[in-house]
């Protein structure tokens, strides 16, 4: 009797066995080259750098954020930039690079800075709070991502125009 029993057991063992390889197989599918599993997360911009011109718009360093485990091609990065709590311009940029996944890279833009802006922060002797929120359409995979990032610009000591 008791072998009976026991070849019903073992059935179901090996059937369970079976499955649990048919979904180790699976998985292992949907994983990147270095072993993480595809994930595609949306992505941000923050200012790295601005630099106030005499002679026309500010130079900025924008900082593109890939939290995705896969490489990810930017197309363009619409946004609003907001210091202390006031519109100073609209950030548009055509990025067009690929960042590997869990990476990040800088590319320069122009921002054509509002007037009040422009003086505000000229007379900045502390840190300015900004806001840059918008709109990143990627191309790979194609998407398009709303994001808004807060943080500060501080002055850099001894250059007057220039904040990171």
């Amino acid at each position: 009797m008791r072998e009976r029993a026991a070849a019903p057991i073992l059935l179901r063992v090996a059937v369970l066995a079976l499955l649990a390889m048919l979904l180790g197989a699976c998985a292992s599918s949907g994983r990147t080259q270095s072993g993480l599993i595809k994930r595609i997360n949306p992505p941000s911009a923050s200012i790295e750098s601005l630099a106030i011109r005499s002679d026309g718009p500010a130079q900025v360093a924008v900082r593109l954020q890939n939290f995705s485990t896969v490489p990810t091609r930017y197309g363009v990065l619409d946004a609003e930039v907001v210091l202390d709590g006031r519109p100073a311009g609209r950030l548009r940029l055509e990025a067009g690079i690929e960042i590997p996944g869990l990476t990040s890279d800088v590319v320069q833009a122009e921002l054509a800075l509002a007037p009040d802006a422009r003086a505000r922060l000229a007379a900045a002797g502390a840190a300015v709070p900004y806001r840059l929120q918008g709109v990143i359409a990627t191309t790979e995979p194609e998407d398009d991502y709303e994001f808004t990032f807060e943080s500060r610009l501080n002055p850099v000591p001894g250059r007057p125009g220039e904040f990171r």
